[in-house]
């Protein structure tokens, strides 16, 4: 995965909903990919890492939604 300097203007984080500028990386999104190509949304570094944890019974990376 690449990181990439600076977020994207046009768009919000996907976990904590702001613009700020700072370094961020695409993820993929589930159900829009053609098999070659795929949709991706960006998301800050610190908010991705931040938070997560892993289920290894379902073999899972993941990161719990706010107010859960």
């Amino acid at each position: 995965m690449r990181v990439f300097n600076h977020f994207p203007s046009d768009t919000h984080c996907f976990l904590c909903g702001t613009y700020t500028d700072k370094p961020c990386v695409l993820v993929p999104v589930d159900g829009t990919g053609d098999g070659r190509i795929m949709e991706g949304r960006p998301i800050h570094v610190d908010c991705l890492i931040n938070g997560m944890r892993i289920n290894a019974g379902l073999g899972i990376v993941y990161k719990r939604g706010e107010g859960t």
